[in-house]
């Protein structure tokens, strides 16, 4: 999966066009360990699609069919899903995706902490009903002991439509799938290291303004220096977002 992503016209990805994204290249390791537990690379579903990133490279890797759930999809995602004929795309929440489909790897990346409280056991629910033994359920959200609270966060729902509601602690998380019949598999649990990413995008944006052939040189010094961070960085408090794998009973 992670070929996939360097051979990919991502703009995150090409180092000519920008930095490299730590997050999605040590999320894109833990999701390729989490989708070879699947017994089948029939379906997939992308909940929270973004730009269909993700969604891409699950297709490129041999799912035969995938839909995405997206409240406001980007033009980019809509035009994937045109252009992609074993692509489907439904505009609105999870809650009411009414596709009657098992899915045999559902991901969700940085969605659980935009939904509120009183949704979380509709959602779960609905993971449940479109699940079947052995699916897997990819879980990457904020870690509050990093991140803080969501009520810090710029897009705290208060100030950003569909914003953060909660920043949820791994254990809350877990809690909350308790009854259901998604159980947190163990083996794949993880935690993304990302602090140096974080400099790393504040120090791009001061140099922002530099010529291109600058900024590309730059990019190219620091990318093997990004990829010594991912193998070795293993500090504790380094830990921006947190990983849960959920296996269907």
């Amino acid at each position: 999966l992670l070929d996939l992503y360097k051979k990919s016209n991502s703009s995150i990805y090409n180092i000519n066009k920008g930095y490299i994204n730590l997050i999605n290249i040590s999320k894109i390791k833990l999701i390729n360990k989490a989708i070879n537990l699947t017994e089948k690379f029939e379906s997939f579903l992308d909940i929270g699609a973004s730009n269909h990133e993700f969604s891409e490279l699950l297709i490129n890797k041999g799912f035969s069919k995938g839909h995405a759930v997206e409240i406001i999809p980007t033009s980019s995602l809509k035009n994937f899903s045109k252009e992609t004929s074993n692509f489907f795309l439904f505009e609105g929440l999870i809650q009411d995706f009414d596709e009657t489909h098992f899915f045999d790897f559902v991901l969700m990346s940085e969605v659980f902490e935009h939904i509120p409280i009183n949704d979380i056991g509709l959602v779960i629910k609905k993971l449940e009903s479109l699940t079947k033994k052995n699916s897997i359920v990819f879980i990457s959200t904020p870690d509050p002991i990093f991140c803080g609270p969501a009520t810090r966060s710029d897009i705290y729902f208060e100030k950003s439509q569909y914003g953060h509601y909660k920043h949820y602690l791994k254990d809350e998380i877990v809690k909350y799938f308790k009854n259901f019949d998604l159980v947190i598999y163990e083996k794949i649990e993880g935690k993304l290291e990302v602090k140096f990413n974080d400099k790393l995008i504040s120090f791009r944006r001061r140099t922002k303004n530099l010529p291109f052939s600058l900024k590309k040189l730059l990019n190219k010094i620091l990318f093997p220096i990004q990829l010594m961070i991912i193998k070795w960085g293993k500090s504790k408090n380094n830990n921006r977002t947190q990983v849960l794998v959920f296996k269907r009973k």
